[in-house]
């Protein structure tokens, strides 16, 4: 059986130490998170309390609100905040109907004294003085009840001073008081009522017609229902105040100012600062950050092999694959760790979204996108004591999608170019959550601009990073990206123009089979760039003899026929290892090289096999007359053998006719599937992908040797 030649240096070395490379590149990246985000959480921190002498200056380590001065600040706007007045008419009217109503309880009292009084005694009422009722009315029960008929408590001498006063006395009272009363209530402050209560009541006691008891029931009135109209409105005032103090700009404290110098003494505000930075150490507290960040990144790695192994088990397997995935993770932390020094929305998060989209695949990528999200989100926002902020929302979220956006556009990548692309989408991707978030908190427009093209920036040094690394990465893991199977399909490529020059024959038989296996590996998705590279190099062996194969041999002259078929066996079976030789040499990738390999198998050169039982009488070694390789290994191998075979078995029926196209290939592909040799048993084709890759071949048969115009002599 054939083997493919080792290869030597770096590669070799990994092959041979790759699953300790590979396990050691995870634990690095899993320590690492651990490592950065420690470091975010737990700045360096002081053994300090209130009133120690600082030994060195401390210095913010980020932005802060000087929560203390902001207070003061605001407790200064709400005491410099004028009280809000307003006119209270329901008491204003209260006070004034109240007033009303003692001189109509007066005419009430009076009226009741009258029936009290003997009826002899009745007609002598009008002319009585207050002895005199006095006298008539001595009961205690009955002053009692005289009183409960006014409004407003006076004395029995008051009482009985009412009682003797005439109809037009009462009504001087009244003049005397209610109008003054009623004036004053239109708009009167608390600070104004003494002085207008002893006004009235100077302006009473200068009047004439009213006794001093009478004047005295009038200061009762003033005392009782002069009273402040005009009152401060609580609910408006607090409000007022509260405006005030809300319009107060914070006091902040910017990244890298001086919190307290070296030598002074730590007072309250400033420990209070430094308490909110994180600054003073709390061993427990450390201990309990510590352990829960281990958890925290210990669930993020877990929930990512947990959805590789039930999702994408393969990669999972694959220690070339997790060993790229793993650097993909380490580029992504280091990267974003020196960014953040100058902003987290700087930080190229995307890129190990973006190297796994490129270098592994679309599936991993969507995880890797998560895990990015849940390592960055919490590293960005890790500042001091405040472990969840906006920018954990904001880089999350935008390593997420950003990472889903930027792999949707590599997935199937064909040109470098394309990664800057993707870098791009990637970042305004995450840009739209930095607007987002930040116009629902209500934040500065000049800063969302800011922050929304230091995100986009991040995006594009992202995809830098990744164009930039890649063909490091390509050729370190063999890997054979679109990219750089496209780029090998360049008619440029030294072994492609020697098949141009040398063997012009086998260049266009190489076309023909590119574009057979590239249409019929695109039909059944399998990987088309693939087949189509692997096409144009699997027979580059021929270069080492171009002219013993017929396709670049002269019509008129057979090389062969002055061979013996074993003589020209060995030569023909020998361009598939030779083939093999040369794209090791000139380090084409390993899967290209595979399909070079494998693209004959182990089949009989039953041509030369038969002719030489034809001249010999002696039994004939097969084995002698069969290829060394080992039998297709992959759906792409196996497309590239059948059409391989396919196009020499039509070319050589040398016709356009439909019917005969369709036999011949039908006739190739079934030998090739029912081969007792078992040509295509490692080979993952189904039957129904060999029958679309069959309907495959015919369509593009057809379309290259359809029927031309005969033009006319």
């Amino acid at each position: 059986m054939y083997r493919m030649v080792k290869k030597t240096g770096g590669n070799k070395l990994f092959t041979r130490y790759k699953p300790l490379v590979s396990m050691l590149l995870l634990t690095t990246a899993l320590a690492l998170s651990y490592l950065i985000a420690c470091l975010s959480l737990t700045p360096p921190r002081y053994e300090l309390e209130v009133g120690d002498t600082v030994t060195r200056t401390v210095y913010a380590n980020r932005d802060i609100k000087n929560e203390a001065a902001t207070e003061i600040l605001r407790n200064a706007a709400r005491e410099n905040t004028p009280p809000i007045y307003r006119i209270d008419e329901e008491l204003k009217n209260s006070l004034i109907y109240d007033t009303e109503a003692f001189f109509d309880s007066v005419k009430s009292m009076r009226s009741r004294a009258l029936l009290m009084l003997h009826e002899d005694k009745r007609a002598e009422a009008p002319n009585m003085a207050p002895k005199e009722w006095s006298d008539a009315i001595s009961d205690t029960a009955n002053i009692q009840e005289l009183m409960n008929i006014l409004t407003l408590p006076v004395s029995q001498n008051q009482l009985f001073e009412l009682l003797a006063a005439s109809d037009p006395t009462v009504q001087l009272l009244y003049n005397a008081v209610v109008p003054k009363i009623t004036t004053n209530l239109a708009m009167l402050a608390a600070e104004k009522v003494d002085a207008v209560r002893d006004l009235c009541m100077r302006e009473l006691n200068a009047s004439g017609g009213l006794t001093e008891e009478l004047k005295n029931v009038g200061g009762l009135l003033f005392d009782r229902y002069i009273q402040p109209t005009y009152l401060i409105d609580e609910q408006a005032t607090e409000d007022a105040r509260n405006e005030a103090a809300l319009a107060v700009t914070d006091e902040v404290i910017k990244n890298g100012e001086v919190i307290v110098s070296e030598g002074s003494r730590l007072t309250a505000i400033q420990y209070t600062l430094l308490c909110d930075l994180g600054i003073i150490r709390d061993a427990s507290a450390d201990i309990s950050t510590h352990v829960g960040i281990a958890v925290y990144v210990l669930i993020a790695f877990g929930a990512f092999f947990a959805y590789m192994y039930f999702c994408c088990k393969s990669v999972l397997n694959n220690l070339r694959q997790m060993s790229i995935i793993a650097i993909a993770l380490l580029m992504m932390l280091l990267s974003s760790w020196a960014c953040r020094m100058l902003s987290v929305h700087f930080m190229p998060y995307i890129i190990a979204a973006m190297m796994t989209a490129l270098l592994v695949g679309e599936r991993p990528a969507y995880a890797v996108s998560v895990l990015s999200g849940a390592i960055m989100g919490l590293i960005a926002g890790g500042q001091g004591n405040e472990i969840f902020n906006s920018n954990t929302v904001i880089v999350c979220l935008g390593a997420v999608l950003g990472g889903i956006a930027s792999t949707l556009i590599l997935r199937k990548a064909q040109k470098r170019g394309t990664v800057i692309t993707a870098g791009l989408v990637g970042g305004a991707t995450a840009a739209l959550m930095v607007l987002c978030v930040y116009i629902a908190l209500g934040s500065p427009a000049v800063d969302v601009l800011k922050d929304a093209a230091l995100t986009v920036g991040g995006g594009l040094l992202a995809a830098v990073l990744c164009a930039g690394t890649s063909p490091v990465w390509e050729s370190l893991f063999d890997i054979s990206t679109g990219a750089r199977l496209n780029e090998l399909t360049n008619t440029n490529h030294p072994l492609i123009k020697q098949l141009m020059t040398e063997a012009p024959g086998t260049y266009h038989h190489s076309a023909m089979v590119a574009s057979l296996a590239e249409a019929a590996a695109e039909a059944i998705g399998a990987n088309a760039p693939l087949a189509r590279v692997g096409a144009y190099f699997h027979d580059v062996g021929k270069l080492r003899r171009p002219k013993y194969f017929k396709e670049n041999q002269d019509p008129n002259e057979n090389i062969h026929d002055s061979l013996s078929p074993a003589e020209s066996a060995s030569i023909i079976i020998a361009h598939q290892h030779d083939s093999v030789v040369l794209l090791q040499k000139y380090r084409l990738p390993s899967d290209v090289i595979k399909i070079a390999g494998e693209h004959h198998g182990n089949s009989l050169m039953a041509y030369f096999y038969f002719k030489a039982q034809q001249e010999s009488d002696a039994p004939v070694n097969q084995k002698e007359f069969r290829y060394s390789g080992s039998r297709p290994s992959s759906v792409e191998s196996a497309i590239v053998m059948l059409a391989d075979c396919c196009e020499a078995a039509v070319r050589s029926i040398n016709s356009a006719d439909k019917a005969k196209v369709e036999e011949m290939v039908h006739k190739v592909i079934a030998s090739k599937y029912s081969d007792k040799d078992g040509l295509l048993m490692n080979a993952p084709l189904t039957l129904a992908q060999i029958t679309i890759v069959e309907r495959s071949f015919l369509k593009t048969f057809l379309g290259l040797l359809h029927e031309r115009i005969e033009y006319p002599e």
